[in-house]
Parts: C-alpha cells; structure tokens; sequence
C-alpha cells in the first residue's frame, strides 16, 4: 500500500508546476493582447485626425470643382465622358461600400461570438468550482486565449485594410470631382461604429481579466485542496505502513498457531488411536473375563462330576471291600481277629479325608484366584494320588 501511494504524491507536483506554468504563459499573452489593442486605439485615432484633417479639402476642392467645370468647354463628347466617368466611379464607390457592410458585418458576427465564447469561458470556470479537472479547463482557456489572440490579430489586418481602403477612397475622391459629401459621412460613421466595436473589444478584454483573475482564485483554491490531499494522502501511507506491520506479525503468529493446530490434531489422533486400542483391550478382556468365568464354571461342574463319580467309585469299592471283610470275618469268625483289617479302614479313611481337602482347595481357587499358587502343589499332588489310587 506505500508503494502505491507514494507515486501519487509525486505525480502531483509536476502538475502544480505545469499549471504555474500555464499561468504565466495566459499572463504574458494577455500583456501581449493589451498592447495591441493599445495599437489599434492609436491607428484608429490616426485615422479620425487625418479623415478630419482631409474634410475642410475635399470641401474646398468641392467647391472649386463646379467653377472649374462651368470653365470647362460644353461640349456632347466631353459630357459623355464625364457622364461615363462618374457612373464608372460610382459604381466602384457602390462595390466598395458594399465590400465595406460585408466587412462590418462579419466583424459584428465575429464580436458576437467572442462574446458568446466569453459566456462560455465564464460558465467553465463557475463548473470549476463543482470539482471537475483542472488539465482540461486550462487547455480549453489557453486554446481560447489563442482564439482571442487569433481573431485580434484578424480584427487589426481587418483595420489595416479598411484605412487602406479609406486612402484609396480618399485618393479617389482627390482625382475624381464627382465625390459628395454624404460618403465622407458615411465614412464617419463607419468610422464610429469601428470605434464602438474597440470599445466592445475593451470591454471583452477587462472580462477576460476579470475571468482570468476568478481563475487565478479558484486555481489556488484547488492548490490549497490539493495540498490538503497531499497531507491526507501522507497519513493514509502512514496508516498502510501501520497495517502492514501488524499484517506481518498476524501472519506470523497465524503460522505458528496453525503449525501448533497441526500438531495438536497428531496428537489427537494418536490418542484417538490409543483409546480405540483401550476399548479394544478392555472389550477383549471382558471378552476374556466371560471366558474364563465360562471355563471355570465348566470345570467346575466337571470337577463336581469327577469328584462325584470318584466318590461313587470309592463307596462302590468300599462297600465292595466291606462286603468282602465281612465275608472274610464270616469265614475266620472261629479265627482270631488280625490287625490287617483295621490298617486298611484306616486308609479308606485317609483317602476320604483327602478328598474332602481337595474340594475345598477347589472352592477356594474359584473365589480367590491369588491363592491358586499357594494350592497349587495342594492340588497336583491330590492328582497324582488320586491318580495313582
């Protein structure tokens, strides 16, 4: 944003010394307008002295010419001549008074639109104060100032030519006798009216003054404006400056922060993991501990039904035996009573006894698995005795 606000600022002086520039150049072709127009005045003051100085002679040649023509002899050639001679010169004078309302005429049109084009002028420079641009407005004054500067130049040739033109009607009029005095005032009041269309350029000229001042304010005033812009467009680059300082450092710190949000999700994501495995384990051990529960109740019905069968087997083998002592005691009753009986009910005994012991280890590894290795050996030896039995 600096970069782009810097080259505004510099393009905007460049500007202000071309409209200075312009200005001086409006100035000196102003200076340059009021001198001729000065000129103009003074030809135009130099016409009336001399067009004054030459009326008291035309009337004295007028006068003296109808003497001189009753001198002349009458005769019809020398009349025709003359009658020829004053339509020839009349007719010229009537061209050239015509020539002369032409020439008037476009000056009154030229005038005209000067004025128009300085209505115009006017109206630009109020639309000036409405904010519009200032290149195109000092273009169109300056070309305009040309215009002026073009159809005064044109004005004086026209001037040059209607005092030559007046000399050749003077001349004329000393060679020809046939002049009167109503083209002398004709004369003067072409002269008058050259004199009113001066007074109209003078007047033209003090309003471009006065355009040319309302110019030179508003033109400061948009200088004043710009110099406004230029402290606002300072501040505005200061302002970018600030925001792109605190915009590095929120990239920065958004970088990081996003490095560590990517950091974060891993971790998520392994514990994600580690938990899914968690409830695997923990499904698998339920899973495990149901099995287990599953296979010591089987074993345990199992162990019962052993333990049951084993029973029944022993009290089928001692009441075998028993039912084979008391034949045996049927057979010695005259016999006297061994001790070999008693050794062997006593080992019956025993072996019941050991029985019962090895239920209750059983019990108690089902309710208290810690135990199992303290009733261990308890229980593999019960086996192989009754193994062995």
């Amino acid at each position: 944003m600096e970069l782009e606000v810097k080259p505004k600022s510099k393009s905007l002086r460049p500007g202000v010394r071309t409209l200075e520039k312009k200005n001086k150049q409006l100035s000196n072709a102003t200076k340059e307008l009021e001198e001729k127009v000065k000129n103009l005045q003074q030809k135009t003051s130099q016409t009336t002295t001399r067009s004054s100085r030459s009326l008291p002679k035309l009337q004295s040649r007028s006068q003296s010419t109808p003497n001189r023509l009753r001198e002349l002899p009458t005769t019809p050639m020398v009349a025709q001549r003359t009658r020829r001679a004053s339509s020839t010169v009349t007719s010229r004078i009537r061209e050239r008074e015509a020539e002369f309302t032409k020439q008037v005429q476009d000056r009154d049109e030229q005038i005209a639109r000067l004025k128009e084009r300085l209505k115009i002028l006017s109206k630009k420079l109020g639309d000036y104060s409405a904010g519009r641009i200032l290149t195109n407005k000092e273009k169109n004054v300056k070309e305009e100032g040309v215009e002026l500067q073009n159809i005064i130049k044109q004005v004086t040739k026209e001037r040059l030519q209607l005092e030559r033109h007046l000399q050749m009607a003077n001349d004329s009029l000393q060679r020809n006798n046939g002049v009167d005095v109503q083209r002398y005032i004709e004369l003067e009041t072409r002269n008058n009216q050259l004199k009113q269309q001066l007074n109209s350029l003078d007047g033209l000229q003090q309003e471009h003054k006065l355009v040319e001042l309302q110019f030179k304010e508003k033109e400061e005033a948009s200088n004043c404006d710009l110099q406004k812009r230029v402290v606002q467009l300072q501040d505005v680059s200061e302002e970018c400056h600030e925001l792109k300082s605190t915009l590095v450092k929120v990239e920065s710190e958004y970088f990081s922060a996003k490095s560590e949000v990517v950091n974060l999700s891993g971790k998520v994501r392994n514990l994600e993991n580690v938990l899914e495995e968690m409830h695997k384990a923990a499904e698998n051990r339920r899973e495990i501990e149901r099995q287990h529960k599953e296979a010591l109740e089987n074993l345990k019905r199992k162990r019962e039904e052993e333990v049951e069968q084993i029973d029944l087997a022993k009290e089928m083998e001692a009441i075998k035996k028993f039912s084979f002592l008391d034949d045996e005691d049927n057979d010695n009753s005259f016999s006297s009573p061994s001790a070999e009986p008693n050794l062997e009910i006593d080992a019956i005994m025993a072996k019941l006894e050991q029985d019962n012991k090895g239920n209750e280890d059983y019990c108690d590894l089902h309710y208290n698995p810690a135990s199992y290795t303290d009733h261990n050996s308890i229980h593999w030896g019960y086996l192989l005795e009754s193994s062995i039995f």
